[in-house]
């Protein structure tokens, strides 16, 4: 019951590094976690060349991401006008305020005011459900909006940085009807009457963060900001302490020179891989520490179990075997399915060289306690020029 994969890392066009990725998962139930059948692992980047969010391909991770794929489920399908739910990983706990459907409506130069709730029993926990959005109103007399295929107003000046793809997010304090305000807000930092109209795009970042649980999009800010500086928002925010990111820790104080000269020289910085939601990225998370989910279930308003026990891995490469110290990468909770899985990467220095496509078998394997996961190479070069019925010998004789 293990999902396994790898990946062959080139420097100068030959392999010098093996990455296995493995993937273990359990189901929740009343006695604890029970090892379940993993899903395949998701979004192979180095196949793909796209980067989507929640790849368990992620070559290298400094920290863990813990991530809730699901839904805030009020009691017993009770309808209720507002709802915090929450994920507690050891002392940590991340808190979203669940709330029901709200449109404002305001003319020019009157304030908004705020209607009660309608009554809900579920609400995804999509990005897209929390503040955020693009304000199409907004121009920019020296720029030309971009727009990308399949993702309308994919870099605009009306575009809230931190969550493009939510709802709440207006600029112009021209009147307008029916706006939605957002489903999914942090308890902390509730978006009000007063802070609704921005005013002014340049100060987006004085605005409530988006809330969730869920992965991140590279897009969202800063995290595509740890791709390249280039990605900045439209108008870029401060880099000192008035700033909410780095009076937090995410951003360093004067980021934008020290991430430009890491990226000059190193490419993209590691914060960019990492895709957890603000507040659920952990240095460790020790076998046994308790994970509690509060309204994500809707017949459990609360599930509880114990983070599971590292498993033992090791490399075989040809007839050596060496310990591996994998890392984990990311643990998933699904609460609706009962499903938590993880993910974790190990790596191994080649000690010597092996080329896929030229050599028909490569003696890699890794051990996942006791069950060996091998290294399959691909098709060589010229098995596939026999099938196609091509003489491999044509190609020195021309």
């Amino acid at each position: 019951m293990i999902s396994c994969g790898f990946h062959l890392v080139t420097e100068r066009e030959e392999p010098t590094l093996a990455l296995a990725f493995v993937k273990l998962a359990w189901r929740i139930t009343p006695r604890g976690l029970e090892r379940d059948t993993p899903p395949p692992l998701a979004h192979p980047m180095h196949e793909t060349k796209r980067i989507v969010p929640g790849s368990d391909y992620w070559p290298f991770k400094r920290h863990t991401d813990v991530v809730v794929v699901g839904s805030v489920h009020t009691p017993e399908h009770r309808p209720m006008s507002s709802l915090t739910a929450s994920i507690a990983v050891g002392t940590r706990e991340k808190r979203v305020r669940a709330t029901g459907l709200r449109q404002v409506s305001w003319r020019t130069g009157e304030l908004p005011r705020f209607p009660e709730p309608d009554a809900f029993t579920e609400i995804p926990l999509s990005y897209g459900n929390a503040y955020g959005g693009v304000d199409g109103r907004v121009v920019d007399p020296d720029r030309e909006p971009l727009v990308a295929e399949g993702v309308p107003l994919a870099d605009h000046p009306g575009m809230y940085p931190r969550n493009p793809f939510g709802r709440g997010y207006v600029v112009l304090p021209d009147g307008a009807e029916n706006v939605d305000l957002p489903f999914l807000e942090d308890p902390a930092d509730l978006l009000t009457p007063a802070r609704f109209l921005t005013g002014d795009p340049a100060r987006w970042h004085q605005q409530p963060l988006p809330a969730g649980l869920g992965w991140i999009h590279p897009w969202m800010f800063p995290r595509s900001l740890f791709f390249e500086v280039g990605t900045d928002a439209w108008y870029p925010a401060p880099d000192d302490r008035t700033l909410r990111e780095v009076r937090d820790g995410t951003l360093p104080e004067g980021f934008r020179a020290l991430l430009r000269a890491h990226q000059a020289s190193e490419g993209p910085h590691e914060g960019f891989y990492q895709e957890s939601s603000l507040g659920l990225r952990f240095t460790e998370i020790p076998p046994g520490a308790p994970v509690t989910l509060t309204h994500l279930h809707p017949a459990h308003p609360t599930l509880t179990f114990a983070a599971p026990a590292r498993p033992s891995f090791a490399w075989r490469f040809d007839d050596a075997i060496t310990p591996a110290d994998a890392r984990l990468h990311h643990l998933v909770v699904e609460p609706e399915t009962l499903r938590m899985s993880c993910t974790y990467v190990a790596e191994l220095a080649l000690p010597r060289t092996v080329i896929p496509g030229i050599h028909a078998h490569i003696p890699l394997a890794l051990r996942v306690d006791d069950r060996w996961c091998p290294y399959e190479a691909p098709k060589t070069v010229v098995a596939s020029m026999r099938e196609a019925g091509l003489d491999p010998l044509s190609v020195f004789r021309s």
